[in-house]
């Protein structure tokens, strides 16, 4: 019985030993255990801290503060944690929001390269992803800012319209108004031109106002604008050389006018002259008369001579007319002399008998020599004989 007692007793202080030392290790446990719920309830603070900034949300870091999810209010941590959840589970659909807004951003910017949205959310590869983002935006704000400049500036330059820049900028619908007045007055300004230009072609040699070639077309207007103005120039010279001309001949014409004048006074005495001469000689007033030249066809026609001498041996005839010879014409009941002009190369007719007895046509001879009473003549070959006392007479030939 002894002994059965000395080992429980021993047992039983095993078993105390025992308890002591579990007790020691479960202290120590505990003590860690609550030592790491400290630092995890710290944590979900600092992750609540980090969540809540600049949310716009209410403050889950005030709910979730270490002292509410310490170990003792291990009770009330499902109705705390869930939020936590709730708003992690809120900040990712925010990222994948603005992740797809970005990406959207991105392609409507036409940038060179888009990032995926999985490389817009993806915490790596978030920073590189949103500053193409950002850099095709500052590239796209800098193309529109010198468009702007740009047709501000042809606006201005080239229309004389002011177009506002904020205007531009705000999108806003009358941004244009001003270019659209300029372009306006431009359009019609041109077509004036253009219609003008097309009159002005017309008129110098070109059908129409070529607008396909429109610079070839409006030089060959101006070559030949230029050449018009040449020719007026030139014409305008000329008027003015007519013009002098024209004063000369009034003045010679008015000097005329008055020798005109002067020669009527004459000629109207000499009418009365001729009135007085015809009256001596026997015409009537209205009678008709004209002095033959000498040497005239009605002159010679009153010519007649004689074969004087015939010189066959030697070819030639002698005839009783030389440059003495001359004609009776009849003017009233007076006679005037006409010379026939004998010459050298005259060429007469030679007859048997006299023009009134029916001649007997003979040879034609041309005068070679002319003295003062006479002259000679070639016989020509193969005539008929020619005999002195043959009529010569001068006769037109046919």
């Amino acid at each position: 019985m002894k002994i059965a007692n000395i080992v429980l007793s021993v047992l039983i202080l095993l078993f105390a030993a025992a308890s002591a030392v579990f007790s020691y290790f479960l202290f120590e446990k505990r003590s860690q255990f609550v030592d790491g719920w400290a630092k995890m309830a710290v944590a979900i603070n600092k992750s609540a801290v980090a969540l809540d900034l600049n949310s716009g949300t209410k403050k889950l870091a005030e709910e979730l503060t270490p002292a509410t999810l310490a170990h003792e209010n291990y009770a009330d941590l499902n109705n705390r944690l869930p939020k936590l959840e709730e708003r992690a589970r809120q900040v990712v659909q925010s990222r994948d929001t603005l992740a797809k807004s970005l990406h959207t951003i991105a392609k409507s910017v036409e940038a060179k390269k888009v990032p995926s949205k999985e490389a817009l959310c993806g915490l790596n590869t978030y920073d590189a992803s949103q500053n193409a983002v950002v850099s095709a935006i500052a590239d796209t704000i800098r193309n529109r800012d010198t468009q702007y400049n740009k047709v501000i500036n042809l606006s201005r330059n080239y229309l004389k319209a002011n177009i506002d820049r904020q205007a531009l900028k705000d999108g806003r619908s009358n941004a244009f108004d001003n270019m659209e007045k300029a372009l306006k007055v431009d359009k019609d300004r041109r077509s004036k031109y253009e219609l003008a230009l097309s009159s002005i072609a017309g008129k110098v040699g070109r059908d129409r106002l070529d607008t396909g070639k429109y610079a070839n077309s409006v030089n060959v207007i101006v070559n030949n604008v230029e050449k018009l103005r040449v020719l007026q120039q030139k014409t305008a010279g000329d008027l003015r050389t007519t013009q002098n001309k024209l004063r000369t001949t009034e003045k010679n014409l008015k000097a005329s006018d008055n020798k005109v004048k002067n020669l009527t006074a004459v000629v109207k005495n000499r009418d009365n002259e001729i009135k007085v001469l015809k009256k001596a000689l026997g015409l009537a007033p209205d009678a008709k008369v004209t002095i033959w030249a000498d040497g005239s066809n009605e002159a010679r026609k009153l010519l007649s001579g004689n074969v004087l001498k015939v010189d066959n041996e030697f070819g030639y005839i002698s005839i009783d007319l030389g440059s003495n010879t001359r004609v009776i014409q009849k003017i009233g009941n007076r006679e005037q002399k006409i010379n026939p002009l004998i010459v050298s190369g005259l060429e007469l007719v030679v007859v048997d008998g006299s023009l009134e007895d029916k001649a007997k046509f003979v040879s034609r001879v041309k005068v070679k020599e002319v003295g003062e009473n006479c002259a000679t003549a070639d016989i020509p070959a193969g005539s008929k004989e020619i005999k002195p006392g043959y009529k010569v007479y001068w006769l037109p030939a046919n």
